[in-house]
């Protein structure tokens, strides 16, 4: 599965889209690590189930800034 993800609405580019299937939005900071998001923490529960093979966003630093994401995108891409 394929998905979309953006950390915060205020984008007008995420506004267009919110709405379409395979969509996950988070309202928050980036400063809040990935894992501790609501719809992060289910991403990557969904890569750990092999449910996703890939995931698209606007910019790469709507993941956050932790480390985990070296072993997230990794994951995703096996």
């Amino acid at each position: 599965m394929i998905i979309s993800y953006s950390q915060s609405s205020d984008n007008p580019d995420t506004l267009k889209i919110i709405n379409k299937e395979n969509f996950y939005l988070d309202n928050c900071s980036s400063v809040i690590p990935f894992n501790k998001r609501e719809k992060g923490s289910l991403i990557l529960a969904l890569i750990n189930q092999k449910k996703i093979s890939k995931i698209i966003v606007p910019n790469i630093s709507v993941l956050g800034r932790n480390q985990n994401l070296a072993i997230m995108s990794k994951k995703a891409a096996v």
